[in-house]
């Protein structure tokens, strides 16, 4: 082995020699810190004091109580308890408070310097009476008793109209509720706004639609007279109005039939809403007056009119119907209006009005009718009662919707007449 191989061991093991030592010496102060010291016996040292003896100490319990209780502010200076009183500004004057008096309170308040008038009880009775003004002629319709005890109800009860666009044209569309043979339905109609003077009225617009063919059918002269019956001859309302109206014994065209179909609509649906004085009216021939032959041709000659304004798409106006003097107007519904004479009087549906003076003028509310047929119950014929220009405006446009209906049901006869 080479001198320079035992060096090199040597000197190896000289390093893990001291490296061990090392490690022992770490591992002693380690164990040395960690074990706890042994306690020596403590002894208490009394200080000397040049003083003379001193008292004995005071015990602990007394001081302990006294850190139990709890440490209390000093009160603070209070005043005397005053009650609240409201607080007044001695330059401003008050009143002393006075207690409501409940009772006091339900009094009307009514101020002594305004006279006033007692208070009176409604009278049912008294409410129940048609209320019209004998310094304004003009109309009511009084809630009265009809045929089995039910109310009068009047079929001008229109709902609020809407603006339509009707083939063409700017309409308004108004629907109101009619008796039809013993049911209530609903009707739509249009009609076309216009302004009379300063009056703002609706009028009648053809609802139906007719083929090309029936304007030359409706013209059509019949070269031998047609006879026909109608459904309604043994109906309870024609009965009692027998004497009143009289249908066409014979039928020479189409305007005939739609004449006699427009009276007795009138009188049969004012017999369903609750006028059923036919029979006793006709027993009072003294204050009945019918139809007479002559009234009928001058309403079949308005049916004709009427029809010339459907044909060319339009209808007849306030204004065309009071050119003519000799014009029909037939009551649609039961109107309470005044006379000549300032009495109370009824007019029902199918009772016949004329224009009674000159030519209503536009500026006019109300107009001068002479009563040309009634019956017992209504107004007397020949006596004049004033009507409104609202009423006139209605009465044409249920006339012109009866035509209007008559020319629809004819239509569907066409081949069966003649």
């Amino acid at each position: 082995m080479s001198i320079f191989k035992l060096v090199k061991i040597s000197s190896m093991v000289l390093l893990i020699s001291s490296m061990t030592v090392q490690a022992n010496a770490q591992r002693d102060r380690r164990g040395d810190r960690d074990r706890p010291e042994r306690s020596q016996p403590q002894t208490r040292r009394e200080p000397t004091r040049s003083a003379p003896e001193r008292s004995a100490p005071p015990s602990r319990a007394p001081q302990i109580e006294r850190q139990r209780q709890p440490r209390a502010n000093p009160p603070a200076p209070t005043s005397p308890r005053v009650d609240r009183q409201p607080r007044v500004n001695p330059q401003t004057p008050t009143a002393p408070r006075v207690e409501r008096n409940r009772e006091r309170d339900r009094q009307p308040r009514v101020n002594p310097q305004t006279p006033t008038t007692p208070r009176v009880e409604r009278n049912r009775e008294r409410d129940r009476q048609p209320r019209v003004n004998p310094q304004t002629p003009g109309h009511t319709r009084p809630n009265q008793q009809g045929h089995h005890g039910q109310a009068r109800q009047h079929r001008r009860n229109f709902e609020r109209p809407v603006h339509v666009r009707h083939n063409g044209r700017d309409l308004v569309e108004r629907s109101r509720y009619r008796h039809d043979h013993g049911r209530e339905i609903r009707v739509n109609r249009y009609y076309r706004p216009y302004r009379w003077g300063r009056h703002d009225l609706y009028s009648y617009r053809s609802y139906w639609s007719f083929n090309i063919g029936f304007w030359s059918f409706y013209r059509h002269r019949y070269v031998s007279p047609w006879r026909y019956t109608w459904g309604w001859a043994s109906s309870p309302w024609y009965r009692g109005w027998a004497w009143y109206y009289t249908p066409y014994s014979y039928y020479y065209s189409a305007s005939y039939w739609v004449t006699d179909y427009v009276i007795s609509d009138l009188l049969r649906e004012q017999y369903e809403e609750g006028y059923a004085d036919g029979f006793r009216d006709g027993w009072n021939e003294a204050r009945s007056t019918g139809i007479t032959e002559e009234y009928k041709e001058q309403l079949r000659s308005q049916v004709d009119q009427t029809v010339d304004a459907y044909e060319r798409d339009a209808s007849v106006s306030l204004d065309e119907a009071f050119r003519d003097p000799n014009y029909l107007f037939a009551v649609d519904t039961e109107l309470t209006v005044l006379d000549q004479n300032n009495s109370v009087c009824t007019l029902s549906g199918g009772d016949l009005l004329r224009v009674y003076s000159n030519r209503p003028e536009q500026e006019d509310n109300y107009v001068s009718m002479l009563v040309a047929t009634s019956k017992g119950a209504s107004c007397r014929a020949g006596s004049v009662v004033n009507i409104s220009i609202d009423d006139l405006q209605e009465m044409l446009n249920t006339f012109n919707e009866k035509v209007d209906d008559g020319l629809n049901e004819a239509q569907k006869l066409q081949t069966r007449l003649p």
